[in-house]
């Protein structure tokens, strides 16, 4: 599987899963939703206020009959609402719609009501169709964590693994992302790389392959790693991507989109079901390839 249209086919056709969306109010929310229903994937119960939620669908001719609007006015309950219906089993996929994003994982992180796995890192996923290839691209972590120890780059890998596997990776290839492939013991994210590639080597970590340190040229394109003599099985065949930190994955997956206009969406991963967190300038097209992934990983 390398494309966001085969992934509606797998959905398509399937019993629909149900979509909570934490404060519904928001046009491209509205719109993406109100696609995947449409197209056969999934349906929506909306939370937050009546009013504003039917304004918003109205305002811009966005069709929200299909759907549950579960009133709630105070904007501090909404997410623990949303968050409620999907932990007690009552829906399938969590939604932020319009949210603070930590007033949206307050809840999610919350003992009594939320989505928390014991001893689990939560962390987001991009996943790229880049054209001409025969996979996607996942990039990890884009969105949640700022400067990812050796520790918590273990857990980045574990958390994405599984979901390149679903995607169709048989073993995920994983490239430990620096500036160039040597080791500068004055570099952590090198030196991390490093111990990473050697902890996959004597089995400490499983079920992939991982090159540490590697650039991104040398994950992505042969064509690169032949120029450069770089020879290893991750070369030019990443499945994933492990950012250094935050600027950096934030800064590749804009690029990749608003430059190459490459397909995208993404996940939150670690938490007990899969969460939809798209940004604000995110389009409707983005916001509906993450709820596929989200829908077809639940």
């Amino acid at each position: 599987m390398h494309q966001f249209g085969e992934l509606f086919k797998e959905i398509q056709g399937a019993k629909l899963k149900t979509i909570v969306v934490a404060n519904a109010a928001d046009e491209e929310v509205l719109s993406a939703v109100s696609m995947a229903h449409q197209k056969g994937m999934a349906n929506a119960i909306l939370v937050g206020d009546k009013g504003a939620i039917k304004a918003e669908a109205d305002k811009h001719a966005i069709d929200i009959s299909p759907f549950e609007i579960l009133h709630e006015a105070d904007m501090a309950k909404i997410p623990y609402t949303a968050v409620q219906l999907v932990s007690s089993g009552k829906a399938d996929v969590l939604m932020k719609g319009l949210l603070q994003t930590a007033d949206f994982f307050r809840a999610v992180l919350d003992h009594s009501v939320g989505l928390r796995v014991n001893g689990q890192i939560i962390s987001s996923i991009a996943v790229v169709e880049v054209p001409g290839w025969n996979r996607f691209l996942l990039l990890t972590d884009i969105g949640l964590i700022p400067a990812p120890d050796l520790e918590t780059k273990i857990a980045l890998i574990k958390n994405s693994v599984p979901v390149a596997k679903k995607l169709g990776a048989e073993i995920p290839k994983v490239g430990i992302l620096c500036a160039a492939e040597n080791i500068n013991p004055k570099i952590q994210s090198m030196v991390d790389g490093d111990t990473l590639a050697k902890m996959n080597e004597r089995n400490e970590i499983t079920d992939c392959i991982i090159a540490g340190p590697i650039s991104f040229d040398l994950a992505v394109s042969e064509e690169s790693a032949r120029h450069k003599g770089y020879t290893h099985p991750v070369a030019g065949k990443a499945d994933i991507l492990i950012m250094p930190n935050l600027e950096t994955g934030n800064g590749v997956i804009k690029a990749i989109t608003c430059f190459a206009k490459y397909k995208g969406g993404g996940i939150i991963a670690g938490t007990a079901k899969p969460l939809i967190f798209t940004s604000r300038s995110d389009t409707d097209e983005t916001k509906l390839n993450s709820i596929a992934l989200a829908i077809y990983l639940s």
